[in-house]
């Protein structure tokens, strides 16, 4: 898959040029493009964690402004956009097969390469929801927001993909020490 560069723009690919480092822009914007939705927010992740505050500080550099530190990233806004710069796993690959759902299981990196999960766009034509559980995000909270954005964007979640959802998610719960 390719995009032209006039739809690369769309998704503000030319951030990754900012950044010395490996990077790779992943999940809702590119699916938001994809339905032609208005881009929310570009989520940018990195090889490491240092990679990840290196990123912040060039954008702060530049302009761009830290908004917050949360625990899985740094949320900046740069040029009117906002920009979550996070690190999940050392690769593209690594990283979207961390995510949570089919339907955000997409990169491009700096070489303009896509990756993604084999479903993602039988998924994403069907609109399709389908819990692959993998996120270690544990804040159930963000998961169950997550869930309803896909939803309010007309994806449909059948009873199995739900079951397995709230399953994982009580199991965590259960694991989780208070």
């Amino acid at each position: 898959m390719n995009l032209t560069e006039e739809n690369l723009k769309k998704i503000k690919f030319e951030i990754l040029s900012q950044f010395h480092s490996d990077c790779w822009i992943a999940g809702g914007a590119i699916t938001d493009f994809m339905l032609g939705r208005k881009i929310r927010d570009i989520d940018v992740f990195f090889p490491s964690e240092k990679d990840m505050n290196k990123a912040k500080n060039k954008l702060i550099s530049i302009g761009g402004k830290l908004v917050y530190e949360y625990t899985q990233g740094i949320n900046m806004k740069y040029k009117g956009m906002h920009y979550d710069l996070g690190h999940l796993a050392p690769s593209a690959q690594e990283t979207i097969n961390q995510f949570d759902y089919t339907a955000c299981s997409i990169c491009v990196g700096k070489d303009k390469k896509f990756l993604y999960h084999e479903d993602y766009f039988n998924h994403l034509e069907n609109k399709e929801l389908h819990y692959i559980g993998n996120h270690p995000n544990k804040f159930y909270l963000n998961k169950a927001k997550r869930m309803l954005r896909y939803l309010d964007k007309g994806f449909t979640l059948n009873q199995d993909n739900l079951e397995k959802w709230l399953n994982t998610l009580i199991k965590d719960h259960k694991r989780r020490k208070y």
